[in-house]
C-alpha cells in the first residue's frame, strides 16, 4: 500500500513540476523577408542602421495579437526566437546589403574609427495582427551625417493573414519586407546619381 501511495505522490509531483516549469510544446518564430531582393546599382556610402524601435507590447518575447480596440493578448506557446528589435535590425541590414550588393551596412553605433555617412532609424508604432490582417505603422529617417540633411517618411501597410501563429508571423514578415523594400527604394532614389 505504501508503494502505491509513494508512486501516486511521485506521479502527481512530476505532473505538477511539468506544469509549473512550463514544459510543453513551445514554438519559436522569427521574421524574414521574401528571399528575392531588389537589385539596385546605386553606389552607397557606409550605412549605419540603428536598433529598430518597437512598441512595448512586443518587447516581452511573445507573439501578440490585438483582440479588440483596447485589448492585446499573447499567443500561448508562441515566442520570438530572440530579441525582436535586434532581429528586425539584422533583417534590415541583410536586405540593404543584398539589394545593393553593398557589404558596408552595419548596426549603429559601432566601435570602428570610421563613422557612417548615412544613418537609418526605424521606429515601429504599431505591428500587430487583428481581425484577419497584420498592421504595421512605422516611420523611418535617413540622415546624411556629412551634410546633416535628413529625410523622414511614414509607412503603413495591411497584409491579410489567417489567425494561427505561423500565418500571423508570415504576414508580419511580408509587412516588414514591404517596409524594407520601400526604404531600399528611397535610398536608391536619393543616391542613384552619385
Amino acid at each position: 500500500m505504501k508503494r502505491v501511495c509513494d508512486y501516486k505522490y511521485g506521479l502527481i509531483l512530476a505532473i505538477l513540476m511539468m506544469i509549473f516549469s512550463g514544459c510543453g510544446p513551445r514554438h519559436y518564430y522569427m521574421l524574414s523577408s521574401a528571399p528575392t531582393y531588389l537589385n539596385y546599382s546605386a553606389s552607397l556610402p557606409t550605412i549605419g542602421v540603428e536598433k529598430v524601435l518597437i512598441p512595448e507590447y512586443m518587447q516581452n518575447g511573445k507573439v501578440a495579437i490585438q483582440r479588440s480596440d483596447n485589448e492585446i493578448v499573447y499567443l500561448e506557446d508562441s515566442n520570438w526566437a530572440g530579441d525582436l528589435s535586434a532581429l528586425l535590425t539584422q533583417e534590415t541590414i541583410s536586405v540593404l546589403q543584398k539589394s545593393f550588393k553593398h557589404p558596408d551596412v552595419y548596426a549603429y553605433p559601432w566601435d570602428f574609427s570610421k563613422q557612417p555617412e548615412i544613418k537609418i532609424k526605424i521606429m515601429i508604432n504599431r505591428f500587430i495582427a487583428k481581425g484577419g490582417f497584420v498592421y504595421i505603422d512605422a516611420n523611418y529617417t535617413i540622415k546624411n551625417l556629412r551634410s546633416k540633411k535628413s529625410y523622414s517618411r511614414l509607412f503603413r501597410e495591411r497584409i491579410s493573414a489567417a489567425e494561427d501563429p505561423a500565418s500571423i508571423v508570415a504576414g508580419m514578415s511580408s509587412a516588414y519586407g514591404k517596409l524594407t523594400a520601400t526604404l531600399s527604394q528611397e535610398l536608391h532614389r536619393r543616391y542613384q546619381k552619385r
